[in-house]
C-alpha cells in the first residue's frame, strides 16, 4: 500500500510502516511545516492514503469540502500510550485492511476501525 505520514507521526512510526512493506512517505522529510491544505494535496497528487493523528482532516473534507485524498486514516491514543504500542498498532491495523480507498477511517488505541465513506466528488 501507499501511504503518506502526516508530520503529526513519530519516525519510529513511520519506520515501522516501512519496515513492514508498505510504501510511505513522511511530510516531516519532504515538506515539513506546510499547512493542512498542502498535506491534502501532497496525498491526493501522490495517490497515497493519508495517515495522521490529527483530526482537522475530517473538517477540511466533510465540513469545508476540501479534496480528499483517496483515503484518511485517523489514530486516536490517549497520551499515555507508548510509542512503542502505537507503532505496533498502526502496523497492525494497516495490515489488516486492503480497502483505504475512498473511505476516513478513526482508529482507536484497541485497534478498533470505523470507517465512513468520503464526500463523493471530491475524492
Amino acid at each position: 500500500m501507499r501511504f503518506l505520514a502526516d508530520e503529526n507521526i513519530p519516525a519510529q512510526i513511520v519506520k515501522a510502516i516501512s519496515s513492514s512493506g508498505h510504501d510511505v512517505l513522511w511530510i516531516q522529510e519532504i515538506d515539513p511545516a506546510i499547512d493542512d491544505r498542502r498535506v491534502l494535496s501532497h496525498a491526493t497528487d501522490g495517490q497515497r492514503t493519508l495517515i495522521t493523528f490529527d483530526k482537522d482532516f475530517g473538517e477540511l473534507v466533510f465540513l469545508h469540502g476540501e479534496k480528499a485524498p483517496f483515503g484518511i486514516i485517523l489514530f486516536r491514543f490517549p497520551p499515555e500510550t507508548s510509542l512503542t504500542s502505537q507503532a505496533r498498532i498502526v502496523v497492525n491495523v494497516l495490515e489488516r485492511r486492503t480497502d483505504w480507498t475512498g473511505h476516513f477511517f478513526s482508529v482507536s488505541d484497541t485497534g478498533q476501525i470505523r470507517p465512513r465513506p468520503l464526500p463523493k466528488g471530491r475524492i
